[in-house]
């Protein structure tokens, strides 16, 4: 039978879980409208399974390509000419991220780059010691492996003798990494790396869900023409501003009569502001500032007390300090490697080094991005403090929302 979204708190409570992981690209009608695409049995396992979406809007997109560009070119010198290869057709989507590329700081700091559609056109190639193949996403590998496969590329790039050919993908899948390299060990990659959504060893949804039971609800739904867990059995869960990758889960993205999409395998509408709110985290940032415990504080003993300070200097509200909390609790639960916790959190590889160069700061962590004793005293001592607080217990009951309206005693200097 298929789900019939009912209006009230407890429904709408779960929408509004749903809306920062979005990036607030959806309004809840829309993800209403897609949620009834299911059955009813199915609608919770799918709700679980659309925390772990990853949406990327322009200005991310933007920063994205800064950071992956800037580490490339850590390794370049500056003399040193670079060709910028989109690959694919015109209009495809690795032709679509040459404007944010062009607009990144890394690229403008530099003004010896190429950027070239038909290497077989370039002039002066001397001028030139490295080439890189871009694109946004790296789904299965298989289009760049035809491309870069060709006897024309081939030709060409051995005739120029560069020192280095290159890769620069936003997100690679972790699959197509393996793909590539297999055939083309030479080959550098430069991008951020996804596992598949049901991947038991390095998928997010491990901590939310049964990977096999939600498997099993996606393979099911056969409404479209598509493969269930998209193109080459990716299981890719991901899209971005102006569309989606076909590798991603088709649930997502297709649209037949019997179908609503929820993000398009096109999307022309405006792009969406980045507001990266991770409220289960923000949790314990917020046990700590109700308490008065400066968690962040160099050379803090961490400890607790009663004598709670009435005026407070700092405040945390910033990425860094709600992704390190998690990162804390995550690697001693479950010692994760790097890309997963990337993944989980939605951190890119630039900002997961700035985490753990404030944790090593903070001697949280060691610069082999282990917990320290004193990281380790940090989980232990939170955990006490929320067990003895008690003033948020997380159960199904109590993070319902109540229906009580809380009035202000003054608004505006009025009573």
């Amino acid at each position: 039978m298929r789900y019939n979204f009912t209006y009230d708190s407890k429904s709408l409570y779960k929408i509004e879980n749903l809306l920062p992981r979005l990036k607030y690209s959806k309004f809840p009608t829309h993800i209403i409208r897609w949620l009834e695409n299911f059955e009813e049995d199915d609608v919770e396992h799918i709700l679980t399974l659309l925390l772990n979406f990853e949406y990327i809007p322009y200005n991310e997109l933007l920063m994205r390509l800064d950071d992956l560009l800037y580490e490339f070119l850590k390794d370049i010198k500056v003399d040193e000419g670079v060709i910028f290869i989109p690959f694919g057709k015109i209009g495809k989507s690795s032709t679509l991220i040459t404007y944010p590329l062009k607009h990144s700081n890394a690229f403008k700091s530099r003004n010896n780059f190429l950027i070239q559609f038909d290497y077989e056109n370039i002039k002066n190639t001397n001028q030139y010691k490295h080439i890189v193949f871009i694109d946004d996403f790296i789904g299965s590998g298989h289009s760049f492996c035809k491309v870069y496969s060709s006897e024309n590329v081939k030709k060409w790039i051995s005739e120029n003798n560069f020192e280095s050919v290159n890769l620069l993908a936003v997100v690679t899948m972790f699959n197509a990494k393996k793909y590539l390299k297999d055939r083309f060990p030479d080959l550098n990659i430069i991008s951020q790396y996804r596992s598949a959504i049901f991947c038991k060893e390095k998928s997010p949804l491990r901590f939310f869900g049964n990977l096999d039971e939600t498997k099993r609800i996606i393979e099911k739904y056969k409404y479209f023409k598509y493969a269930p867990l998209g193109y080459s059995d990716t299981e890719a869960f991901i899209s971005f501003f102006y569309g989606t990758p076909n590798n991603t889960l088709p649930i997502v993205w297709a649209n037949t009569e019997k179908w609503k999409f929820l993000f398009p395998r096109i999307d022309n509408s405006k792009i969406s502001e980045i507001r990266d709110l991770k409220k289960e985290y923000a949790f314990f940032i917020g046990v700590y500032n109700r308490l008065g415990l400066d968690i962040l504080k160099i050379n803090n003993t961490y400890e607790y007390s009663d004598h709670r300070p009435k005026k407070r200097t700092f405040a945390y509200n910033t990425k860094e300090h709600h992704s390190i909390i998690a990162i804390l609790f995550l690697k001693k639960k479950e010692n994760l490697e790097d890309m997963v916790l990337c993944q989980l959190l939605g951190l890119t590889n630039r900002e997961l080094k700035d985490i753990y160069t404030l944790g090593v700061r903070l001697q949280i962590f060691t610069k082999n991005r282990e917990i320290t004793l004193l990281g380790m005293s940090l989980i232990n001592n939170i955990n006490a403090v929320v067990r003895t607080e008690n003033f948020r217990k997380e159960s199904p009951m109590n993070m319902l929302p109540k229906n009580k309206v809380y009035l202000p005693k003054q608004f505006g200097g009025k009573t």
